[in-house]
């Protein structure tokens, strides 16, 4: 897996919206962040577009996500908001060679999309905080930005891990406590997103690996639907552990579906006899921990260590 080069004082960085518009009044945090660290922001050149719920027209938002690949200066790149759209990019994104100019792409939600097509070229990329999210502490603490920060830097990640479900070795839970591993890959992102990926032809790896997921305002029998299909298509056959963050806003109808989100996916992980590690400061909540995509990740029994 390529590692773009880690971000210095002095490097550029851009922002692109290839999914839902940017409201360039909620700028000045992320602004403001961006300037603490000492980089340079560019803002690319069909930013202030806006077709419907959209940043731009289809050719302007792939445009901008070109533009933002071949820029000589430009190390890493952000992206304004997830929502949707970047999906609609995807058969001419399968054009561009990302891995001959590594560079940190930013985001998460619909921007699973692109981690995924990124890791299929053999590129790292950054599942983090976006743009928007800068102007309000609810949606992305102090503490997220820090941490978005660090893994631009070259960080390592050393999160410590409290809550945790039925950990199963062979069916038996050891002493309650989670199930270790050794340094395995992390792919995955929104739920929604990995379920379309796989509807679109990506695969999975076939290399064991780390599944991370989250989700926003879905019906429970989404969920439950999403996960089956990944079961039932060989697609977690190499899972060695789910990782889950927040699975914020689920619904359900006036009949009720009967299990929750956490109880679906356990049932998946109980079947597979696999770790399934719930609420981790990830997703659409205030704490969104970056996290290196692609990348080996570790589990000690206390942390989950990305170097």
């Amino acid at each position: 897996m390529i590692i773009p080069p880690y971000l210095k004082q002095g490097d550029s960085v851009a922002l692109i919206a290839p999914a839902r518009f940017m409201d360039l009044d909620q700028l000045g945090p992320f602004q403001d962040w961006v300037n603490t660290h000492g980089w340079n922001l560019i803002l690319s050149p069909n930013i202030h577009q806006r077709q419907n719920q959209f940043g731009g027209s289809p050719t302007e938002r792939l445009n901008d996500i070109f533009w933002a690949l071949n820029h000589p200066d430009v190390k890493a790149v952000f992206m304004a908001r997830g929502g949707y759209g970047t999906l609609q990019l995807l058969s001419e994104l399968r054009a561009f060679d990302f891995a001959s100019k590594p560079k940190w792409w930013v985001g998460f939600s619909d921007i699973t999309a692109l981690h995924i097509h990124l890791q299929s070229q053999g590129m790292a990329s950054i599942h983090g905080p976006m743009a928007m999210q800068f102007s309000n502490q609810n949606a992305c603490s102090e503490n997220s930005k820090t941490q978005l920060a660090d893994r631009l830097k070259g960080g390592a990640l050393k999160l410590p891990i409290n809550h945790v479900t039925e950990a199963l070795i062979d069916g038996i839970v050891p002493e309650n406590k989670p199930t270790m591993w050794n340094a395995v890959p992390i792919w995955g992102g929104n739920l929604s997103m990995v379920f379309t990926m796989l509807a679109s032809g990506y695969k999975f790896p076939h290399e064991p690996f780390v599944l991370l997921l989250e989700d926003l305002d879905e019906y429970l029998y989404h969920i439950d639907r999403m996960m089956q299909a990944l079961h039932l298509s060989g697609s977690l056959n190499n899972v060695i552990a789910i990782l889950v963050g927040g699975m914020t806003d689920m619904k359900d109808h006036e009949i009720p579906f009967g299990k929750n989100a956490k109880e679906i996916i356990t049932d998946i992980c109980d079947f597979y006899k696999k770790p399934l590690l719930w609420g981790l400061p990830f997703g659409h909540q205030a704490e969104n921990i970056a996290i290196k995509m692609g990348l080996n990740i570790t589990f000690d029994g206390t942390y989950l260590i990305q170097t």
